[in-house]
């Protein structure tokens, strides 16, 4: 089994800022509110995927294309941890069987971003777990 971590790094500073406004709240509802203010002013954050496109697989970056070689099949089922707006998730769902991808991310804002970024009938046909 492969394993692929991607780190982005997030500074201190801007936690300990935010937390002097938010006594209380933890690291998950900071990221959480980071990304969620990225979302909603269009801008694109570090830790969401570069350029990625809806489209075929063959036309996929990296990631997804390096999973692919390491022996993914379509009716494996991938568990996609910190998926975020499904940018690669997207095409393990056009790749995997129905019901056989499970993307999780700390925010359901985030999920709800990557959902509607799918295609309707993408989503009805393949039924992905989020």
């Amino acid at each position: 089994m492969t394993w692929w971590l991607i780190r982005h790094p997030i500074s201190s500073t801007h936690f300990a800022l935010w937390s002097l406004r938010n006594p209380g709240r933890s690291f998950k509802e900071f990221y959480a509110d980071r990304v969620a203010k990225y979302l909603n002013s269009g801008k694109r954050h570090p830790s969401l995927g570069s350029n990625l496109k809806l489209g075929a697989i063959e036309k996929a970056p990296g990631t997804f294309a390096k999973l692919v070689t390491q022996g993914i099949q379509p009716n494996d089922t991938v568990v996609d941890y910190g998926c975020g707006t499904l940018r690669v998730g997207t095409f393990f769902i056009e790749f995997l069987d129905a019901d056989r991808y499970v993307g999780m991310d700390i925010d359901r804002r985030i999920l709800e971003t990557g959902r509607n970024r799918l295609p309707p009938a993408l989503f009805d046909s393949k039924r992905p777990s989020l």
